[in-house]
């Protein structure tokens, strides 16, 4: 069934009723034990795929399986740190860029079970921002080609509607403070939350993080958003749904375009979470996989 344009409640009753891989476990350089979801192929290639603001990976099954029953690629799914049922400390991490550091670690330790895979990053929402933050960073060498979905660039990007955010409300009197602290390197209040999530309880499954700190919430999006998108020299695909209730999605290749690596398309009649429910971005993925 096709949800390209698909309601929370919607979502929350796909999410319930899915059949999920166990979690897997890896370790990171802290040795801190972190979750990920692998869905199996014959593939040789790896496509890993981060979820966005409040939700654990759970919800990105549909576009997981289709990926991974296809043969397009092996699919990972991970609770970034700070999120799912299993977070030692939901809505935080330790410092800014862990994510960037966890991913790395994650990446290793996939290859060292595919030592010549080639390795897809891909985000939905703010999971675009992480996976563009990614690839502005000392990692970016790890990763041969990124998928953007429905992508939250950051705050001042001009894709953002005014109402970007949702039900997510930022303290923008604390964040405003401790940019100015950050800028004198007073890290002491990193830990503050910064962000919370309005969303309904009987729409809740239990794996959503619905408060974040500061650092968590800074490495989730790349510092300068402008530089990061024109370094890319990997192939890149963006795709956004028309109807995205977040974002303008006729400003993103205005954005994207300057840089040759980088594809954007538009699908009418998809919002921000239907497009990972859609038969039409599954063929639009399959298309761009197949050419990587």
């Amino acid at each position: 069934m096709n949800h390209s344009e698909i309601k929370p409640e919607e979502m929350y009753e796909l999410i319930c009723g899915a059949n999920l891989p166990q979690q897997q476990t890896y370790l990171t350089r802290d040795k801190s034990k972190l979750y990920v979801r692998h869905y199996p192929s014959d593939s040789n290639r790896i496509f890993i795929l981060l979820h966005g603001i409040s939700e654990d990976s759970k919800y990105l099954f549909r576009l997981a399986e289709y990926v991974s029953s296809n043969n397009l690629a092996q699919v990972y799914t991970p609770d970034l740190r700070g999120y799912g049922i299993h977070a030692e400390r939901k809505g935080d991490v330790d410092y800014i860029g862990q994510l960037d550091d966890d991913l790395a670690d994650l990446i290793r330790w996939i290859k060292e079970k595919n030592h010549h895979a080639k390795i897809v990053l891909g985000g939905h929402s703010i999971g675009g921002g992480t996976v563009l933050r990614f690839a502005g960073s000392q990692y970016a060498n790890l990763v041969d080609a990124y998928l953007f979905i429905a992508p939250y660039i950051h705050p001042n990007a001009p894709t953002n509607r005014k109402n970007e955010g949702g039900n997510s409300k930022v303290s923008l009197a604390k964040l405003i403070l401790l940019y100015l602290f950050e800028a004198v390197r007073i890290r002491s209040f990193h830990h503050w939350n910064i962000l919370n999530v309005n969303k309904s309880i009987d729409i809740q499954h239990g794996g959503e993080t619905l408060n974040l700190s500061f650092r968590l919430l800074m490495s989730r999006i790349p510092q300068n958003y402008q530089q990061n998108i024109k370094t890319i020299s990997k192939p890149s695909f963006v795709v956004v749904g028309d109807k995205d209730e977040l974002f303008y999605s006729e400003k993103f290749d205005s954005l994207f375009s300057p840089n040759q690596n980088i594809v954007t398309k538009v699908l009418p009649n998809h919002n921000h979470d239907g497009i990972l429910f859609s038969s039409e971005t599954y063929k639009e993925v399959e298309t761009w996989l197949a050419e990587r």
